[in-house]
């Protein structure tokens, strides 16, 4: 059964989080945070990841800014963070980001990435509105989310794969509409049943929209690329470009 997103679960993922959960810093294929957090860090001192998990964007923002406050709500991943990561500008807080109480700090660059991943519309509103607030005015944010445009091409990807294998497509196409029944909780919202987890995927349009009502301006969207290794196991040697993606958004704060 599947379960909906609580402390206690990311709490539980401590121990293995970064062999468990895809960290940012390690799929990025491209290189596209790493090249937008240099580009965003121009001209300013102080950074915040919110929702920083076990810490896998920290090294990036504790070489790229002055300040760096990492926050997450399981207290145990947050630790991680902490062992993981002891530089001298990172300091780390204990926060319920939708919680509705506003965080003591405000930064020049805020990241929320793969933060807003609730099932839940309400808190990931909540989520949003608190990066927004702990957010300079004219600040930049910088949101990762998954993507349900990418979640399509990779049923579509299983399809070409097994037809190039010898199945008949009418087959094939009959396997990937069972499993995207079985996985796939509801296609208008876009939540995915991911390792028994209740995940929120965006469509590009569905992200922008979501950010301009928290009181953002978008300035750009780009795709983060991951290695097919991620989705399919087996892997064909022929399979290539158009790889899996999250979506990247730079806002700025309105």
């Amino acid at each position: 059964m599947a379960r909906t997103m609580n402390n206690q679960y990311w709490n539980s993922l401590a121990k293995s989080f970064t062999d468990d959960v895809l960290e940012i810093s390690s799929y990025d294929r491209r290189g596209v945070l790493k090249e937008e957090i240099a580009r965003a860090a121009k001209g300013a001192r102080a950074a915040a990841d919110l929702g920083c998990g076990a810490g896998g964007l920290l090294e990036l923002l504790s070489s790229n800014f002055q300040t760096v406050n990492a926050v997450d709500y399981a207290a145990e991943l947050l630790e991680q963070a902490r062992q993981r990561y002891q530089f001298p500008n990172v300091k780390y807080t204990h926060h319920n980001l939708a919680g509705g109480k506003p965080l003591a700090f405000k930064a020049d660059v805020t990241f929320c990435v793969n933060a807003l991943i609730s099932p839940s519309d309400d808190q990931r509103r909540k989520i949003a509105r608190c990066v927004w607030q702990t957010t300079k005015p004219n600040g930049l944010s910088i949101f990762v989310v998954p993507s349900f445009e990418s979640v399509i091409h990779v049923y579509r990807t299983l399809i070409r794969c097994e037809t190039r294998d010898g199945e008949p497509r009418s087959q094939a196409v009959r396997q990937m509409d069972n499993a995207y029944r079985q996985d796939v909780k509801s296609s208008v919202d876009g939540i995915l049943d991911v390792g028994g987890m209740l995940t929120k995927c965006f469509t590009q349009e569905e992200l922008a929209i979501f950010l301009s009502d928290t009181g953002y301006q978008v300035e750009r969207v780009r795709k983060i690329e991951y290695s097919w290794s991620e989705e399919i196991e087996n892997v064909p040697r022929w399979l290539k470009e158009p790889y899996p993606w999250d979506w990247f958004a730079l806002a700025r704060k309105m």
